[in-house]
């Protein structure tokens, strides 16, 4: 998440987001892994993980309070953005840890896994998706919450605002 993005929360949420942040930081768990580049290049790659999964309703309510508020632009920018890209987002969004297999080009209507792989580079070349070996994350968590509370329906999935994909899936 971009410091702005954190100064915006902070902003927000006031003195519930310095106490939520220091609920979440004893749940915490820092690793560093080792990726291969395609030259092969060794580098260090930080991985965040909980301890112990807060309880959903913990997060809820603070992270509803902000995606309300960045709503406005949120829809702006999905708007801007063309059909493929937003299902993109969606699959992103859904937790698929594999987003070229043909399952999950057909459930979010992709296309081709060529064209997948070039609208995923650009979505992350704009700053909205961050790659982390051959998996994508938004760089935004409040837009990808906004994406499952306001757009996964659209294609007939219903995930709590909260929800994390399982790690190694």
């Amino acid at each position: 998440m971009t410091t702005r993005l954190a100064a915006e929360a902070a902003a927000v949420l006031g003195r519930r987001w310095t106490t939520l942040v220091k609920a979440l930081a004893h749940r915490l768990q820092f690793k560093l892994e080792v990726s291969a580049l395609p030259d092969g290049t060794l580098v260090p790659v930080p991985t965040l993980s909980f301890r112990s999964a807060p309880s959903p309703t913990a997060l809820d309510v603070p992270l509803r309070h902000v995606v309300e508020q960045r709503r406005p632009h949120y829809e702006s920018q999905w708007k801007s953005l063309t059909a493929l890209q937003q299902n993109c987002l969606r699959a992103v969004a859904a937790g698929e840890p594999r987003l070229t297999t043909a399952r999950v080009l057909a459930r979010f209507s992709l296309g081709t896994t060529s064209r997948t792989a070039k609208t995923l580079t650009g979505l992350a070349d704009r700053d909205i998706l961050v790659r982390n070996g051959t998996r994508y994350t938004f760089d935004d968590p409040f837009f990808r919450a906004w994406v499952i509370e306001s757009s996964l329906p659209d294609v007939g999935l219903s995930l709590p605002i909260t929800y994390l994909p399982p790690v190694n899936a």
